[in-house]
């Protein structure tokens, strides 16, 4: 009887849970390419590094995103820049961290940040939300954003 994929990831995650991440780590390297890099992504959030490993260039990217959330690696090391953008944004707020908020490469992510960066500490960002706001390209998303601005949504 053959075990289904969400099994052996289910039975990996069991394993992590236990402590036994060696042992996690080598089920996972046996399974095939998708279902490996599934495996050594839940690795990476439960805080192994082998992010390296994934093939998977999203799956690869989340981990790295997750890594750079940790302070384990640079904010270069996430290629996609979505990806990069949300993590910075979360990194910013959670330090309250004006610098990383304005490297951020997606506008609305940045403006977020700003956002709450503002709300956290009650100062004024609203320069650099506004000019975020203006570079955000998709007219849904950017007056969704400015109504959040303004304190109507």
């Amino acid at each position: 009887m053959e075990i289904k994929d969400s099994e052996k990831l289910v039975r990996i995650e069991k394993l992590l849970e236990d402590g036994e991440v060696e042992e996690a780590l080598e089920a996972a390297m046996e399974l095939e390419a998708r279902t490996r890099d599934l495996a050594l992504l839940m690795l990476v959030e439960w805080g192994y590094n082998c992010a390296e490993d994934i093939e998977n260039e999203y799956y690869r990217n989340v981990a790295m995103a997750i890594l750079y959330e940790r302070g384990e690696t640079g904010e270069n090391d996430v290629k996609d820049v979505r990806i990069k953008s949300a993590a910075m944004k979360r990194v910013a707020v959670r330090d309250c961290d004006v610098s990383v908020a304005a490297r951020i490469p997606v506008p609305y992510y940045r403006a977020l940040a700003f956002m709450e960066i503002s709300k956290r500490t009650g100062k004024d960002f609203g320069k650099q939300i506004e000019s975020a706001i203006n570079m955000v390209e998709n007219p849904y998303l950017r007056k969704w954003i400015e109504r959040r601005f303004k304190g109507r949504l």
